[in-house]
């Protein structure tokens, strides 16, 4: 039996949050940046899955074919807190149409051609693999030191085991989890639950790492060569 595989993107969220000035910013760099995406040199099929009716009629108005309407809500969780974690909810549903998937922020953009190998390359590692990445500021408080400011960076997720989503949707239920509404913090989380602790980078390279993308902050940078997407400015 064949393997089904897809690159994804997710939308979600209101158009209309008049209420919120950042929010709104937000989303008007997010529909410039869609429109980016569909001019780019390099291009590959992607679906996206939606929340929202009226996100699924403006995607459409875009010129956007391959859309999944999974819930007429724009924004089921209702938390701002939580926003990202619609996230996971979009690679659940995904998963129960594809065998493997890959999940990509809108400005995680191809630079040069989608390689021949690429699911050939994800499926020598662990079925969850997502970029890591550190930052200045302390985001997982169960770690020390300066492994409480490196984690797995959600713009470029891919899962192959269908039970994923639930398993760091799970965490969510853990008493000691900070940061919850975050799937990077949920996906650091629970990798150090089932590593009974942070591994370090080098076993995290090994096992989690995809070698195709590189993004400011990226811990590997210098160590890959066969990437081939990159985040972008949300304005070019």
């Amino acid at each position: 039996m064949s393997v089904t595989k897809s690159i994804i993107r997710p939308w979600w969220g209101s158009r209309d949050r008049t209420d919120n000035p950042r929010l709104r910013r937000n989303r008007r760099l997010m529909e410039h940046t869609l429109r980016c995406v569909l001019s780019d040199t390099y291009q590959v099929p992607f679906v996206t899955y939606v929340f929202g009716k009226d996100n699924y009629k403006f995607l459409k108005s875009e010129g956007l074919e391959d859309l999944i309407l999974v819930n007429d809500d724009p924004n089921p969780r209702n938390s701002y807190k939580r926003n990202y974690i619609h996230r996971l909810d979009i690679c659940h549903a995904a998963l129960e149409d594809f065998d493997q998937i890959v999940c990509v922020n809108w400005n995680c953009r191809l630079i040069k051609p989608f390689p021949d190998d690429f699911w050939d390359q994800l499926n020598k590692k662990e079925s969850l693999q997502a970029p890591l990445i550190k930052i200045r500021v302390n985001i997982l408080k169960s770690r020390e030191g300066k492994a409480n400011r490196i984690f797995p960076n959600d713009a470029f997720i891919y899962m192959r085991d269908k039970s994923l989503p639930n398993k760091l949707l799970d965490v969510l239920n853990w008493d000691n989890v900070s940061n919850k509404w975050t799937a990077e913090s949920l996906m650091a989380h629970y990798l150090d639950h089932k590593h009974n602790g942070w591994i370090g980078t080098g076993k995290y390279y090994d096992l989690y790492e995809p070698d195709f993308i590189v993004s400011r902050g990226s811990v590997f940078k210098n160590k890959k060569e066969n990437v081939c997407f990159t985040l972008k400015s949300k304005t070019n």
